[in-house]
């Protein structure tokens, strides 16, 4: 009787993993699209771009896991 309810927070969980998960994916198609280029007569200026985004993702994750370590 004294037992209090919580929110059911598995839906916002459930899709922040997801989220998570789908950026890894991004990143790592990001990286092999960049060294399948590479061999190939494309010009360097895009595989650098490709490698030039995948380096701004894992320095935003960077940034917010420092900022959500912080936070919580």
């Amino acid at each position: 009787m004294g037992e209090r309810e919580y929110p059911v927070a598995g839906g916002a969980f459930t899709r922040a993993m997801a989220r998570a998960r789908a950026g890894d994916v991004l990143l790592w198609l990001l990286l092999f699209g960049a060294a399948y280029l590479y061999f190939f007569d494309v010009p360097k200026w895009v595989s650098l771009i490709l490698l030039g985004l995948a380096c701004v993702k894992l320095l935003l994750d960077w940034m917010f896991t420092v900022w959500y370590r912080r936070q919580y």
